[in-house]
């Protein structure tokens, strides 16, 4: 198996973990400046750099696994649960495989897991390998299900719970953004939970790579109801269109649908938003691009915001602060023998490889919902 570590960018296991050391550092650099804290190094925790460590895994592959169930399938293949083989029965030893058909291979995809390692709110790589028929990549597996069984469950949140889910959001968009990555498919799908309730952002398929300040992109993808205007049109586009997608996220927690088309007017927003809440909104679902909440790298704007007065923005990249709603947690004592590929691979099918969201239709008009009128020359005012 090729040590993931060590062929990222070339360097050695050592230097990728210098290299992901100092990322984290720089990050809660970054936050405290924008939060107009004081910046001093003997604060500078490296707690999330120690934590997204990678366990070496070497020599592994397909039948070093049992699989437990087929978590999903997407455009790009299947995810299943899989339990290492000789390992205990404990959370460490079970894992989200993908398997991607090595005709559907997205060197993109695994270069965002690449530079991901580490993050506290994006989706962790553990190791790869490849078979006769695919390749695998072990991430950790996210207990708590998705955003999308979460809003289900509990149709509307509260603003705090919404507060924090977004700052974990915002943090990991913002950090892909440094490195010149545009998501271009967040939904409340695409947002994993783990055992704490805390977000992870993954599936990184139609991520677009090397997209860095002044560049744009283009290219016709991502999930319809939370695509942005830009790409509707097929315009050339900017790392506006992940923060027009969160705004949609927002909106879905908060409200309990995702908008259809005839509600995003700025002046309208339904009458459970408060003030601060509907300005926020007003600013991410902002149709020109350049006007958008986060317009030009503008992440500041976005932590500064008064929807945000209460948030610690360097306590939620450390992870301190706790998810108010703990996920339900399935336990799996035995193993599925329905599940497919107990064995072998070969039997997990890939028919609807390639039915992925670029393809996915409109989804049905909502109900009305009530909507309050705000003053537009109040719009955007912090």
């Amino acid at each position: 198996m090729e040590n993931c570590k060590e062929t990222a960018h070339g360097r050695t296991g050592a230097q990728y973990e210098a290299l992901v050391q100092a990322e984290r550092q720089q990050e809660l650099i970054d936050i405290r400046r924008m939060t107009r804290k004081e910046e001093t190094s003997d604060d500078i925790c490296l707690e999330e750099s120690q934590r997204g460590h990678r366990r070496e895994e070497r020599g592994l592959c397909f039948e070093d696994f049992k699989i437990i169930r087929r978590l999903g399938q997407g455009g790009f293949g299947n995810v299943v649960l899989a339990r290492k083989e000789g390992g205990l029965s404990s959370s460490d030893e079970v894992f989200a495989i993908k398997l991607v058909p090595n005709k559907m291979v997205c060197e993109v995809e695994k270069e965002v897991l690449f530079r991901a390692v580490g993050h506290p709110f994006l989706v962790q790589l553990h190791a790869y390998f490849r078979t006769k028929e695919s390749f695998c990549y072990v991430m950790e597996y996210c207990e708590g299900g998705t955003l999308q069984s979460l809003m289900s469950r509990l149709n509307r949140f509260h603003e705090d719970l919404t507060r924090l889910y977004s700052a974990e959001i915002i943090l990991a968009v913002n950090f892909l953004h440094k490195c010149g990555i545009i998501h271009r498919d967040i939904k409340p799908g695409n947002i994993l939970l783990d055992r704490d309730g805390h977000c992870k952002l993954a599936d990184f398929g139609l991520a677009k790579v090397g997209v860095f300040k002044g560049m744009r992109a283009e290219g016709v993808c991502g999930t319809v109801r939370y695509r942005a205007p830009e790409i509707r049109r097929g315009s050339l586009y900017g790392p506006e269109v992940d923060w027009w997608s969160v705004g949609n996220v927002l909106f879905d927690m908060m409200v309990g649908d995702c908008p259809a088309e005839d509600l995003l007017h700025p002046e309208q927003h339904p009458l459970c938003l408060t003030k601060d809440a509907v300005s926020l909104l007003n600013m991410f679902l902002e149709k020109d691009p350049s006007l958008r909440l986060g317009a030009r790298g503008d992440t500041r704007s976005i932590l500064m915001h008064p929807f945000f007065k209460s948030v610690n923005w360097e306590a939620v990249l450390q992870k301190r602060v706790k998810p108010p709603v703990k996920p339900v947690i399935l336990e799996f004592s035995t193993v599925d023998p329905a599940a497919p590929g107990n064995t072998d691979e070969s039997d997990i099918s890939f028919k609807t490889a390639n039915e992925g969201p670029v393809m996915e239709g409109p989804a049905d008009t909502p109900e009305p919902v009530r909507c309050l009128t705000v003053d537009p020359g109040a719009r955007g005012k912090m």
